[in-house]
């Protein structure tokens, strides 16, 4: 009898332990499961609502004097804004010098008007707001058209340096002009980013200044419109800011289903 209940006693506690320990581990491997899904975040890349853009561009003038002939550069500074998925903008702040020549050039108006400048060398400092759409945007690249509107001021120099706008010879003599336009930039670009954020792109824009007075002729010109500039633009993206990806932590669905799960 007494050997009865010493069996009974031992496989009690045996049960008692066995149950014990299939409890922890349950607990374990719940606790296991809920510590790797409130590590679980969202995978996607950081976002960088805001670049700053470094360029350096080729440009190219059309009119009286020539036609996409002499290239030059001009270096370029701005922000650029990447919160939409569509439709972004930029500010952009660039510098730099155009030039033409056409030793041969002559005016069919009299000479009595004045006596057109053959050559120019003309000093460019540009402000302008472009906004932007993407026909294409995904994490590491984009394709987009841009319009544009912004200020030029111009100084067109002959090749001694002197200004040009000072030269009444050079023009009727009630001709005068002012050295600042409007231009309206119409752009197509492509961007590509890094896994750390930094992107580099190409643009090609052309300017649409809104004056025919680049090269310091208009009424003695041959060329009717304004002048234009072609330009070919190369340049890097830098992030100012970064907004990390929001975490969702999935144990509170398993806590959910859990519960649930109790109650049934």
């Amino acid at each position: 009898m007494k050997t009865n209940k010493i069996i009974i006693i031992i496989l009690l506690f045996i049960c008692i332990n066995i149950t014990k320990i299939t409890a922890q581990n349950e607990q374990d491997s719940l606790w296991t499961v809920f510590e790797k899904d409130t590590n679980l975040v969202d995978l996607s890349p950081p976002q960088y609502p805001i670049f700053l853009d470094l360029g350096l561009s080729a440009n190219a003038y059309s009119g009286n004097l020539s036609s996409y002939q002499k290239w030059t550069s001009m270096y370029h500074f701005g922000l650029s804004f990447n919160r939409n998925k569509n439709w972004n903008g930029s500010i952009n702040l660039s510098f730099g010098f155009i030039t033409g020549e056409n030793r041969t050039y002559k005016s069919p108006k009299s000479l009595d008007q004045g006596v057109p400048n053959t050559f120019f060398n003309t000093s460019l400092l540009n402000l302008s707001y472009e906004l932007k759409y993407h026909f294409i945007k995904t994490k590491r690249f984009a394709l987009y058209a841009s319009q544009g509107l912004g200020l030029m001021q111009f100084t067109p120099k002959n090749e001694e340096g002197q200004r040009l706008s000072d030269l009444l010879n050079t023009r009727p003599i009630d001709e005068i002009y002012n050295n600042i336009t409007l231009f309206l930039p119409t752009s197509v670009g492509i961007n590509y980013w890094l896994k750390n954020g930094y992107g580099i792109g190409f643009q090609t824009t052309l300017l649409n200044p809104q004056t025919d007075y680049l090269d310091n002729i208009s009424a003695l010109g041959t060329k009717s419109g304004n002048d234009q500039i072609l330009q070919f633009r190369f340049f890097v993206l830098a992030p100012l800011r970064i907004v990390l990806p929001k975490k969702m932590p999935a144990y509170q669905k398993k806590n959910n289903y859990t519960h649930q799960k109790t109650e049934e």
